[in-house]
C-alpha cells in the first residue's frame, strides 16, 4: 500500500510541474476551456476543489525554480506545494515567497507533520501581512 501510494503521489507531482507550461502558454485555452480549474477538473477527472490546488501548485511550480525541483525530487508532497501556493495569495505576496523560498520550501522538506507544517506557513503568513501593512501607504 506504502509502495502504491508513493507511484500516486509521484503522478500527482508530474501532473502539477507538466501543468505549469501548459497553462503558461495557454494550452487550456487552445482546447476550448474557459479556465485553467474547468479543464483541469474536465480533463483529469478531479473536483473543482482539487482542480483549484492542483492548479495554485502548478503556477508555483512554474515560476519558483526550487519548488519544482524539490517537488520534482520528491522531497515535498504535491499537499505541501498546494498549501504553499494557497499562502501566496493576495497582493505582494508572491515577491515576499520569492525571496522567503528557500526557507519554506526547507520546511516543506524537513518538517514531518502536516500540523507542523501549516504552523510554520501560518507564521510566515502573519509575518508577511505585518510586512506588507508596514509598507502600505498611511490612510
Amino acid at each position: 500500500m506504502v509502495g502504491l501510494a508513493g507511484v500516486v503521489e509521484r503522478a500527482r507531482a508530474g501532473l502539477v510541474l507538466a501543468l505549469g507550461p501548459f497553462l503558461a502558454e495557454g494550452g487550456h485555452v487552445r482546447e476550448g476551456s474557459r479556465g485553467a480549474v474547468s479543464w483541469v477538473a474536465d480533463r483529469c477527472g478531479v473536483s473543482r476543489e482539487e482542480a483549484v490546488g492542483l492548479v495554485r501548485a502548478a503556477r508555483l511550480a512554474w515560476r519558483h525554480r526550487l519548488v519544482a525541483e524539490s517537488l520534482a525530487a520528491g522531497q515535498v508532497r504535491v499537499v505541501r506545494v498546494v498549501r504553499l501556493a494557497r499562502a501566496v495569495r493576495g497582493p505582494g505576496r508572491w515577491v515576499l515567497f520569492g525571496r522567503d523560498e528557500p526557507v519554506l520550501v526547507t520546511a516543506a522538506r524537513s518538517v514531518t507533520a502536516d500540523v507542523d507544517f501549516e504552523g510554520v506557513v501560518r507564521a510566515w503568513e502573519a509575518q508577511v501581512d505585518d510586512e506588507l501593512d508596514r509598507a502600505a501607504p498611511a490612510v
